[in-house]
């Protein structure tokens, strides 16, 4: 009943808990190129969705904000150097995040069977890094 005197009901606590397991996904320095900083983004957020099941579906079901935009900012922050426009920033992010939240739905359904693993996603996710690239060069 303690936990209550902070948190209304269960639901707040279940988002309080995912807010603070996102602050735990790949932090961009700023320091290594924008390529590098995206995979580890990428692979941090669907090693965190698969260590934590049930996490995916409760951002799903969260209203706009908390956890969807610390990895929004943090995306961001990554591509930042490849001055897209807003609306190719914009579409670039729904792409990946629909295809990691696929992705990891997918992991999640067949645990308990080798057939899939967070290290399938490098490759699709290094092809979308480098169709980013060529389109950043278009654009710039």
């Amino acid at each position: 009943m303690a936990i209550y005197h902070y948190f209304p009901n269960k639901r707040a606590v279940l988002e309080a808990a995912t807010v603070e397991l996102m602050e735990s996904i790949y932090e961009p320095t700023g320091q290594g190129e924008w390529q590098v900083e995206l995979l580890r983004l990428c692979n941090s957020y669907l090693i965190l969705l698969h260590n934590h099941t049930g996490l995916l579906e409760t951002m799903l079901s969260m209203s706009e904000g908390g956890p969807a935009e610390i990895f929004i900012s943090r995306y961001q922050a990554v591509v930042s150097p490849l001055n897209l426009t807003d609306s190719d920033m914009k579409d670039a992010l729904d792409l990946l995040v629909d295809y990691l939240h696929g992705f990891a739905l997918a992991v999640h359904c067949n645990e308990g069977t080798s057939q899939l693993t967070v290290d399938m996603a490098r490759g699709p996710i290094k092809f979308y890094v480098d169709a980013l690239a060529v389109k950043s060069q278009r654009t710039g």
